[in-house]
C-alpha cells in the first residue's frame, strides 16, 4: 500500500495543479491496485496479521475497504465457525443442552482453539447421544445369591414337610451311575469261569486241538459247559488250572495262557519239543518235553527262569514234592533224577531197570511211587530205596493220590488200559495192596483229576472214546458215579480245582 501511495504522489506531482484534486478522488477506483501481483499483496497481509496479534495497526496503514486482499481469510478459519453455527441451529430448542456443552472451553493455542469447536459440534449433533455413565454390571456372586437363597429356602421347606432330601438322592444316583460305568458289559464279556459255591471247575484237553471247561455242582449234580476254544494246531498234550490261570500245551510245541476268571488269552510261549507234562505250583510252572528238556516258567511275566536238558530222551513224567522245592523226573532213558529247584541242581540220579511211566509223591511226602506199565513200586523219599511193589493186571496210564482218610496211609486211584479204575492202599511202612477194581469206561482211561469240595472228595476221569465221568469217593474207599458226559471227541487230559 505504501508503494501505491508513493506512486500516486509522483503522478500527482507531475500533473498540472488544476487537475490534481480530481485525480486524487479517483485513486480508490484505480485499476492498478487490482492488477498488483497476488504474491506481493499477500506478503504485507501476512505481516499485518502477525503485527495485529502483537500491536495495534496505525491509522495510516489500515487496508482500503474495497481491496480483496484485506478481506481474505484462511479457509479453515472461515468454515469452522460456520459449522458451529449450523450445528447450533440444527439442535432442537426444547432439548436441554448436555452437560458437556455448558462447560467453558479451556484456554488453548490458536491451533487447539480451532479444533475445539469441532468437538463441540460432534457432541451437539442429533445423531450423537449424551455421554452418560454405563450401568453397573452385577457380579456373578450377586446373581447367584438369590438363587442360593431360594434353593436353601425350598430345602428347608422340604425338610419341614418330611420330604426326602434331594441332595442325598442325587448323590446316590451318582454313585449308582459310577458303578454302572465301572462294571463291564455282561453281553460283551465271556461267561465267568468261576464256579458257584461248593462246585468244581474242570478243564479238559482233546485230540482235535481244543480245550473245554465245565462247572460241576455236587448238590444238583449238574455239569454246565463254560467255554470251548481251539488254541492249538495239534492234539492237546497237557492242561493245568489254578485260581488265576489256565495253561494248555499242545503237540505244536506251544503253550497257551489264559486268565481263569475272564477266560482272556494273555499270550503264548514256545517250548523245545512237545510238552509231555505240566505241573503248576504257586507262581511257577514246571514243564517237561519229549526232547528231554526241563523248564520252569514264572507266572508273573511268563518268562523261562530255568531250563535244563535233564534227560537224553523223552521225559515221561514230572512230579513236585508237597514242599514245592524238590521234584522228580523220569524219562525214556530209564533214569530217575531228583532235583532241588530252589538251587536248580540235581540231588539224586538213579538208573532204573526199566523206564518208568509215572511218578507220584504221597500226600505227606515221605514216600513216592513209580509205575512201570503193569507194576507199582514204592520208594522212600529220603533214602531212595524200594520198599514194596505190586503187580496189576493191566497197564496203567494215569494215577492220582486221594486225600488221606487216616494219618500215615495213602490211597492211589489208577486208570487202566481196559477202561477200569483201580484203588490201591499204601500204609506208613510202604506196603501196597489193591482195594478194588471197577469198570468205568469203554476204552482206556487217559487222565485223572482229584479235587475236594467242602467235605466231599471227587474224582474226574476221561477216556479216549469221549466220556467224562465225575465220581464221589466215599469214606469206605468206594466210588459212586455222580455224572457222566459223552461228547463226540476224544479226551487226552483233564485238570480240576475247587475255588
Amino acid at each position: 500500500m505504501a508503494l501505491r501511495r508513493a506512486r500516486n504522489r509522483r503522478c500527482l506531482g507531475s500533473m498540472p495543479e488544476g487537475l490534481a484534486p480530481f485525480v486524487s478522488v479517483a485513486v480508490p477506483n484505480e485499476p492498478e491496485a487490482a492488477e498488483a501481483p497476488p504474491a506481493r499483496a499477500k506478503k504485507p497481509a501476512r505481516k499485518a496479521k502477525a503485527k495485529k496479534s502483537t500491536a495495534a495497526t496505525p491509522k495510516d496503514q489500515r487496508p482500503v475497504p474495497n481491496e480483496p486482499e484485506a478481506v481474505e481469510a484462511p479457509p479453515a478459519l472461515a468454515k469452522k465457525p460456520a459449522g458451529k453455527a449450523k450445528a447450533k441451529k440444527s439442535a432442537p430448542k426444547d432439548q436441554p443442552p448436555p452437560a458437556a456443552a455448558t462447560a467453558p472451553p479451556a484456554a488453548a493455542s490458536p491451533v487447539a482453539g480451532a479444533e475445539q469447536p469441532v468437538r463441540k459440534a460432534k457432541v451437539l449433533s442429533p445423531a450423537a447421544t449424551p455421554a452418560t455413565p454405563p450401568p453397573a454390571q452385577p457380579s456373578p456372586a450377586a446373581d447367584q445369591q438369590p438363587q442360593l437363597k431360594s434353593i436353601l429356602k425350598k430345602k428347608r421347606e422340604r425338610e419341614a414337610q418330611g420330604a426326602p432330601d434331594m441332595d442325598a438322592m442325587l448323590e446316590k444316583a451318582r454313585k449308582r451311575v459310577k458303578k454302572t460305568k465301572a462294571a463291564p458289559d455282561a453281553a460283551a464279556q465271556p461267561p465267568p469261569a468261576n464256579p458257584p459255591n461248593n462246585a468244581a471247575f474242570i478243564v479238559c484237553g482233546t485230540y482235535d486241538s481244543s480245550i473245554a471247561g465245565y462247572n460241576f455242582s455236587p448238590k444238583t449234580r449238574k455239569l454246565t459247559p463254560v467255554f470251548a476254544v481251539k488254541p492249538h494246531h495239534g492234539y492237546v498234550s497237557g492242561v493245568a488250572v489254578s485260581d488265576k490261570w489256565i495253561i494248555s500245551a499242545g503237540s505244536d510245541e506251544t503253550i497257551c495262557l489264559y486268565t481263569a476268571r475272564r477266560l482272556k488269552q494273555i499270550g503264548t510261549c514256545g517250548s523245545e519239543g512237545t510238552p509231555t507234562k505240566l505241573v503248576m505250583k504257586g507262581n511257577n510252572v514246571l514243564l517237561g518235553s519229549d526232547t528231554g528238556m526241563l523248564m520252569i516258567l514264572r507266572s508273573s511275566d511268563w518268562v523261562t527262569i530255568w531250563k535244563e536238558h535233564a534227560h537224553k530222551k523223552r521225559i515221561n513224567d514230572v512230579e513236585l514234592h508237597p514242599s514245592g522245592s524238590v521234584g522228580i523226573s523220569v524219562g525214556e532213558d530209564a533214569f530217575l533224577k531228583m532235583w532241588d529247584f530252589s538251587k536248580c541242581k540235581i540231588l539224586l540220579q538213579v538208573k532204573l531197570p526199566k523206564a518208568a511211566n509215572l511218578v507220584r509223591f504221597t500226600p505227606d511226602g515221605a514216600l513216592y511211587v513209580l509205575v512201570f506199565e503193569a507194576r507199582v513200586a514204592v520208594f522212600k523219599t529220603d533214602a531212595g530205596a524200594e520198599v514194596s511193589s505190586l503187580a496189576v493186571g493191566n497197564e496203567l496210564h494215569c494215577a492220582q493220590f486221594l486225600p488221606s482218610a487216616t494219618p500215615g496211609s495213602a490211597r492211589l486211584l489208577c486208570g487202566a488200559e481196559d477202561g477200569s479204575l483201580q484203588l490201591l492202599s499204601i500204609d506208613a511202612e510202604g506196603a501196597c495192596a489193591s482195594v478194588w477194581t471197577a469198570e468205568a469206561h469203554p476204552t482206556r482211561v487217559k487222565s485223572l483229576a482229584v479235587c475236594t469240595v467242602g467235605s466231599l472228595t471227587m474224582a474226574v476221569s476221561v477216556c479216549s472214546s469221549g466220556h467224562l465221568v465225575v465220581w464221589e469217593v466215599n469214606d469206605d474207599s468206594t466210588v459212586t458215579e455222580m455224572k457222566r458226559l459223552c461228547v463226540g471227541t476224544r479226551f487226552t487230559c483233564v485238570s480240576a480245582i475247587h475255588r
